[in-house]
Parts: structure tokens; sequence; C-alpha cells
């Protein structure tokens, strides 16, 4: 695990001077050392001192998924929260050398199915006449067999409810061009 230092300094009547105040740790979650058995870390937060204006922390490299939260608060200046990622690499290393990150962008999530896909995948994309009959295929891939191509208006109907979703709409036409809806 790298060393990490955190230096800083306030202003005081005679200059800078070494700041003092505390420095709160915490993995954003729990992580996984390999072996038999692996071993869970508990992502338990700490908290350092400044001494002299300094800390030196050792902090696990950060895996996919994680980062440490730095919880800064130094006397008499507001405190800071922010998020870094730790290299895996030897150290000793200086805080500002670590790349800080949007928490929100650490562990990836499945997307939602966003809910206008039903309908979309419910909609016919294609249709072809193989035979006497009417295929139709919907956005999802699935295909139905709609029956005949020459059908009455309660044919076409029935066709139609067993391709589409129930309450879906759809028009036809008739042979003369004009619409006919369901």
């Amino acid at each position: 695990m790298p060393v990490i230092q955190f230096r800083r300094t306030a202003p005081g009547s005679a200059g800078t001077l070494p700041a003092t105040g505390s420095f709160r740790f915490v993995p954003t979650a729990d992580r996984t050392i390999p072996g038999d058995p692996d071993v869970i870390v508990k992502a338990k937060p700490f908290t350092l001192p400044l001494v002299d204006g300094a800390v030196d922390v050792e902090l696990a490299p950060t895996g996919i998924g994680w980062a440490w939260s730095v919880f800064e608060s130094i006397d008499g200046i507001r405190d800071e929260l922010y998020y870094v990622v730790v290299p895996d690499v030897p150290g000793p290393l200086d805080d500002t050398d670590l790349a800080r990150v949007n928490p929100a962008s650490l562990s990836p999530r499945a997307t939602p199915t966003p809910a206008w896909w039903a309908a979309v995948n419910g909609t016919i994309a294609t249709a072809a006449i193989v035979g006497d009959d009417l295929i139709l295929t919907r956005h999802d891939g699935a295909t139905v067999n709609a029956g005949a191509v020459r059908a009455t208006p309660a044919e076409l109907e029935t066709a139609a409810a067993a391709a589409l979703p129930a309450g879906a709409a759809y028009v036809f036409f008739d042979t003369d061009g004009r619409p006919y809806a369901g």
C-alpha cells in the first residue's frame, strides 16, 4: 500500500502556519482480497489528526468500482469532502497527485430498460407476403403469421390481435387505399 502524504498550512498573523485539524478516510465500498478463503475488508472509516500540518497514511490501492472518500477538516477553514483513486504504485505519493473522481461514476449499474421500449418492441417493423399469408415481424424480432392476405375486416382484427400487444393501435388499408382502423 502506498503512503499518501497530506500537507496543509493555514493563514496566520505571522504568515502561513502548519494547519491543525484532521482527515477522515472512508472506502466507498467493501473490497475483497483474493485468497483461500477470500477476505472481505469492510468499508470502515478512520480519522487521523494533522500533526504539524502533516498526515501520512497508507491507503489501499483502489480497484474498479470504489474510491477513498476524504473528509478534510482544517480548523478555521471550511470542511471539504472529495473522492480519490489510489494507484497501485510504490509510495510515498503526494495527495495532490491522486485523481479526484465523481463517486456516482464508480460502479456501473445495469441500465434499466425504458418503459417505451415495450411499446416499440410490440410494433410491427416489417410485413411480407409469403404465399397467401401475411407475415408480420415486430421490432423485438418476434414473427406472427397474420393469416391470409385476402381477408375480411373481422379476420384482419383477429390477426392484429394475435400480432400486437393488448391495447395497441393499428391501421389497415382496404384495396382502394382507404384506411380501416382497428
